[in-house]
């Protein structure tokens, strides 16, 4: 038994797929401009989101954000079922989204394994059949409200924590701690931030980029604050426009790193 439908709503698509024929369809890579969650009742095999790889199997869930590359490989080709469900975020409560986006933050992807959800979740998603027999207006109505009742469930949860290559997770943690260079950065927050320990994250940093976190942040500090005096900023403002908590200390850590005072610059 093969079969296939697509609902539409105005911010919803909601396709279900059933039966080993559509494996080549689900397969492949994509990146797109909306949310997406894919909820897999029957297969397996793996999912990789912006270098970050999941196991998929009966009963996974997995929540994707937008403009995020990611490509599925399906290995059994026998009795797949699964729901792919897009969406934009234009009719979310604003709330909803920032619970979205927090929970969310730094990561391109969430994964639920079955045991991690409720049974009621999945009963959610076979309901959205029920809106073809509807009218436009109330299909629109019934498929949003489902939706958002997806949402509340998975974002009350707790998704699997991703063993990561440490490489990949030490490249990620430069990405970040350069596009928040000027911001406190705590240890232990920064820890939270990727869901791992912090000798598990000092560990991984180091072996990508050969110095600890901390001294990573000075050196680049203190190389963007030398561009900042050699521009004309004074060296008082370039201490505090790239974070250094007081003089002394960015003082210090200048001499030390570039061999020279910053008003020698």
């Amino acid at each position: 038994m093969s079969e296939r439908y697509e609902l539409q709503s105005d911010n919803i698509s909601v396709i279900h797929f059933l039966g080993n024929c559509f494996a080549s369809e689900l397969s492949g890579e994509h990146c797109h401009e909306k949310y997406e969650i894919t909820y897999i009742n029957s297969a397996r095999g793996k999912i990789l989101v912006e270098g970050s790889e999941y196991t998929i199997s009966h009963g996974s869930i997995v929540f994707i954000k937008p403009a995020s590359f990611h490509k599925v490989e399906i290995e059994q080709t026998d009795n797949i079922e699964c729901y792919t469900v897009y969406f934009n975020s234009s009719f979310i409560p604003q709330s909803l989204i920032e619970s979205i986006e927090s929970k969310s933050d730094c990561e391109s992807a969430l994964f639920y394994s079955k045991g991690r959800m409720s049974e009621e979740i999945f009963d959610i998603f076979e309901k959205f059949s029920l809106s073809d027999s509807l009218n436009e207006s109330e299909k629109k109505l019934y498929m949003e409200m489902l939706l958002n009742q997806i949402l509340i469930l998975l974002f009350s949860q707790n998704f699997d924590k991703i063993n990561r290559n440490e490489r990949e997770l030490g490249a990620r943690v430069a990405k970040y701690l350069n596009a928040n260079l000027s911001k406190e950065i705590c240890l232990d927050k920064l820890a939270g931030r990727f869901f791992v320990s912090k000798y598990y994250l000092c560990r991984a940093f180091k072996n990508y980029s050969g110095i600890s976190p901390h001294a990573y942040i000075v050196k680049k500090r203190v190389a963007h604050a030398k561009q900042l005096i050699e521009s004309g900023v004074t060296a008082a403002v370039a201490a505090e426009m790239m974070g250094f908590g007081d003089y002394s200390a960015f003082y210090r850590a200048y001499t030390k790193i570039t061999g020279k005072s910053p008003t020698q610059e």
